[in-house]
C-alpha cells in the first residue's frame, strides 16, 4: 500500500512541477513579447512605393523589421529601407543626393537607426533595432530617385505602452 501511494505522489509531483515550468516558459513568452516587436514592410509589385506609408506598433526596446522587395523577378528593380531617426528625413536626403547615392558612403550616416542591404526582386532582409524613446521615425528607400523623387518614404509611429 505504501508503495503504491509513493508512485501516487510521484506522479502528481512531477505532473505539478511540469505544470509549473509550462507556466513559467509561458511567462517569459509573455515577458519577450513586450521588450519585442516585429514588423513587416514591403513593396507594391513593380510599383516604387512601399505597401505601407504608416505603421503603428507599440514602444519595444527591440524592434524586427523585416522588408521584403515584392517586384517581380524579371524586372531588376532594387529596393533597400533604411529606418531614420525622428526629424531628420530631410537633412538624410540631402546627404543621400550629395553622396551620389553611393550606399557605402552613406550606410554610416548618423541619421540611421538601421538599413537593409540593396534586395533583389524577391528578396527580403530582417533587421533589428533599438529605438531610444517612442516617437515618429521615418523610413526611407534609399535607391537613387526612390524617395526624395518618387515618394518612396513612410513613418513608423513608435507609441508610448499602455498602462494596465
Amino acid at each position: 500500500m505504501l508503495n503504491k501511494t509513493l508512485k501516487i505522489v510521484s506522479i502528481l509531483s512531477l505532473f505539478i512541477l511540469n505544470k509549473q515550468g509550462l507556466s513559467k516558459d509561458k511567462d517569459k513568452e509573455r515577458l519577450a513579447g513586450k521588450s519585442g516587436v516585429t514588423v513587416s514592410l514591403s513593396t507594391k509589385g513593380n510599383d516604387i512605393a512601399f505597401d505601407q506609408t504608416s505603421i503603428q506598433i507599440p514602444f519595444a526596446e527591440n524592434i524586427t523589421l523585416t522588408f521584403v522587395n515584392q517586384a517581380l523577378k524579371g524586372s531588376e528593380i532594387l529596393h533597400n529601407v533604411a529606418v531614420l531617426k525622428p526629424g531628420s528625413v530631410d537633412t538624410f536626403l540631402k546627404a543621400l543626393q550629395l553622396s551620389g547615392y553611393d550606399l557605402d558612403k552613406i550606410k554610416n550616416d548618423p541619421s540611421i537607426l538601421v538599413m537593409t542591404e540593396a534586395l533583389a526582386p524577391g528578396a527580403s532582409q530582417s533587421v533589428q533595432f533599438h529605438p531610444s524613446e517612442p516617437g515618429f521615425y521615418p523610413f526611407v528607400c534609399v535607391m537613387p530617385g526612390h524617395a526624395d523623387m518618387l515618394g518612396m518614404k513612410g513613418t513608423l509611429n513608435i507609441t508610448k505602452a499602455s498602462k494596465k
